[in-house]
């Protein structure tokens, strides 16, 4: 026997779920039933996430472009999704206090993008990290130490751009070392077998695609886009003709 969720509905009463016992030959029904909830709060939880890269879009997006702007391998939603992987753009629960002078991870990150104080000593002394574009700025020469070396280590497994780009955002989480060390490793370890979860730079590089596709929403039409939508005419003749 298996389990199957059902809902009651009362009036004038909060919807409830109940339990029965169903038998086997109903046990896709039953999982499906079961994992309804979960969906749902899978969806919510999608959507709180893409509120949430949209006001980093809205409050960051212009220090983010002018902390890029000199590196051209990194690419602004690749900064502002780490911003949301690790405090939500400060607003993450796990925060000691809301905004950019957030503390996490047992007090050790610091502001919007977690800097730690165990590695990065002098740039948290100096208080600096309290301030977005300062925090941001530094967490993007942490990427582009990341990119030289990797570039300097000439590995076949981090040959190409877009691995380098996976490599360096995993060395923000766990280290360059850590990192390289999975790189000499490939295919047997992947490039995050020592970040955060497992998965840092692959979640990192999910929430870029999300914000990417938020910033072509906001972005106003050019004149080449709206030249490339217009429909062409079949032929001239079918064009209004004077009279």
């Amino acid at each position: 026997m298996i389990r199957r969720l059902q809902v009651v509905e009362r009036v004038g009463a909060p919807t409830l779920f109940t339990v029965d016992r169903v038998p086997y030959d109903n046990a896709l029904d039953a999982r499906v039933a079961l994992s309804a909830p979960r969906v749902a709060r899978h969806e919510r939880w999608k959507v709180r996430e893409r509120d949430s890269l949209e006001r980093i879009r809205q409050l960051y997006s212009l220090l983010i472009q002018r902390a890029t702007a000199r590196h051209l391998e990194i690419r602004p939603a690749v900064v502002a999704a780490i911003m949301q992987r690790e405090s939500q753009g400060g607003l993450s629960p796990l925060l000691d206090a809301m905004g950019p002078e957030g503390r996490g991870d047992h007090g050790h990150g610091h502001g919007l993008m977690q800097i730690d104080d165990r590695w990065h000593r002098a740039f948290i002394a100096s208080g600096q990290w309290r301030d977005p574009y300062a925090s941001i700025a530094y967490a993007v020469s942490l990427l582009a130490d990341n990119f030289s070396v990797l570039r300097a280590a000439k590995l076949s497994s981090l040959a190409y751009p877009d691995e380098r780009e996976r490599a360096a955002i995993a060395a923000y989480n766990c280290g360059a070392g850590a990192v390289l060390k999975a790189a000499r490793a490939c295919p047997t370890k992947d490039i995050d077998a020592y970040t955060t979860h497992g998965n840092y730079s692959a979640e990192v590089l999910r929430l870029a695609e999300i914000y990417v596709d938020l910033v072509k929403l906001a972005s106003p039409p050019t004149v080449q886009d709206a030249v490339a939508t217009s429909p062409a005419p079949d032929a001239v003749g079918s064009l209004p003709q004077p009279d």
